[in-house]
């Protein structure tokens, strides 16, 4: 998914996260 990698970059962390978390940001946007 593109998303992913977005995170990805924008995460400093550069860990993948649980796709919970994903979908929290995806909506908190």
């Amino acid at each position: 998914m593109g998303v992913t990698g977005l995170w990805r970059l924008i995460d400093p962390s550069g860990k993948a996260v649980p796709l919970e978390t994903l979908e929290g940001k995806v909506l908190a946007i």
